[in-house]
């Protein structure tokens, strides 16, 4: 009724391309994308996902509670470099935590789910950049959104409904230099679903 899962992790990437600020002869900043430095990345991921009911009625409920829970834990910085603008800086798009949790109760006929996803503050280039005129770079800020789903099955027909971003979470997961950007990528608002088959 119980399933653990627990890894450590260590990744080495040398000469790692990325994005940093440079200026040109005139002053002027603009971004570069090249080998920044080498970077490492260590980690630790945890996985918990178990029936609740299934422990307590020793396998004799039709019934099921599901719940699960999954943590990363990352630490991914700019290591081995004398430039002092991305030295031990976090490597872009790497969020150092990220946490899902859920809950799912049902029969083999219907099924009810709950997700809850929390991503933590990240950045979108090497020089760790709160925030740019453009919007091009900067800060991605940490976001936590909830989701439900229920489904029922009847003979050989299934319904399928569902409302993703269930607290309508204003947030964004990326920001982009080229289509559709430039600039920040907003996430969906909240949304409906449903599906016959």
């Amino acid at each position: 009724w119980l399933y653990a899962d627990v890894s450590v992790f260590y990744l080495k990437y040398n000469d790692r391309i990325g994005s940093a600020f440079a200026r040109d002869s005139n002053f002027m900043t603009y971004r570069l994308r090249t080998n920044v430095s080498d970077s490492r990345n260590r980690g630790l991921e945890f996985l918990l996902e178990g029936d609740i009911l299934k422990a307590i009625s020793e396998g004799r409920s039709k019934y099921k509670l599901g719940v699960y829970t999954n943590l990363s834990l990352i630490d991914a910085r700019y290591v081995n470099t004398t430039n002092t603008a991305i030295a031990n800086k976090l490597v872009e798009n790497v969020p150092p935590v990220l946490f899902r949790t859920g809950i799912s109760t049902g029969t083999p006929r219907w099924n009810v789910s709950w997700q809850l996803s929390y991503q933590s503050k990240q950045y979108s280039d090497a020089t760790n950049t709160e925030i740019t005129p453009t919007a091009i770079d900067g800060a991605i800020p940490a976001f936590t959104v909830m989701d439900l789903s229920i489904s029922y099955n009847w003979r050989k027909y299934a319904i399928y409904t569902g409302i993703n971003n269930l607290t309508d979470t204003k947030y964004f997961t990326r920001r982009a230099d080229g289509y559709p950007g430039p600039g920040i990528i907003p996430a969906d608002i909240r949304n409906y679903y449903i599906t016959l088959s």
